[in-house]
């Protein structure tokens, strides 16, 4: 027999950390010095970048290897993962049978999906590129937990104790062996430059 299910207090009291927008002020003043040209006003700057983000977002939810964010600061994609050895309880589902019960994700084979940023690639040599993170936006996790379950083959699965460099590194490796082993034509004639 299962203990009840111990419902979280609604109620109760809340702690919230201040949050720091990068799409703020600053970030609008600091464009307006470099590009004086641009004659904007700060709500359509947020509207150019916020279509350019949601963009992005198409682009990594709708693809296998993601994106390469512009000015190399990194790679983002999307990964299966195995589940966490830890139980995930559904809150909803755990309340109204007065049970705990677990999210199960039977429609991926009990696969999550994980939004991964790395900026390990060679071309990304930034100076400080170990303190950089990402943090997903409400909206692209949202993107990615509706669409997951109905494109969940298609992601890169990765292990849950690999790290992504070496990932790049197979990835790396494995191109490289494909080109070498292209067979060469035979009417091929390095002198020939026409």
């Amino acid at each position: 027999m299962s203990k009840g299910y111990k419902k979280p207090d609604l109620n109760a009291p809340r702690f919230r950390t201040d949050r720091y927008s990068v799409l703020g002020k600053t970030l609008f003043s600091k464009f307006k010095k470099k590009f004086p040209e641009h004659d904007i006003d700060s709500k359509t700057f947020s509207k150019i970048v916020m279509a350019y983000s949601s963009k992005i977002k198409e682009v990594v939810v709708n693809t296998r290897d993601g994106v390469d964010l512009p000015r190399n600061v990194g790679t983002v994609f999307i990964g299966s993962c195995p589940a966490a050895k830890k139980k995930n309880y559904n809150p909803i589902v755990s309340a109204l049978h007065n049970t705990p019960l677990q999210h199960r994700n039977f429609e991926s084979d009990n696969l999550l999906a994980k939004i991964f940023y790395s900026n390990f690639a060679s071309r990304y040599k930034l100076k400080d590129r170990d303190l950089w993170m990402f943090k997903s936006d409400r909206t692209f996790s949202r993107m990615v937990a509706k669409t997951y379950p109905e494109k969940w083959k298609m992601y890169l699965q990765v292990d849950s104790f690999q790290h992504i460099s070496r990932m790049y590194r197979k990835h790396i490796n494995r191109d490289i062996a494909i080109r070498l082993s292209k067979p060469i034509d035979e009417d091929y004639n390095e002198f020939d430059m026409n």
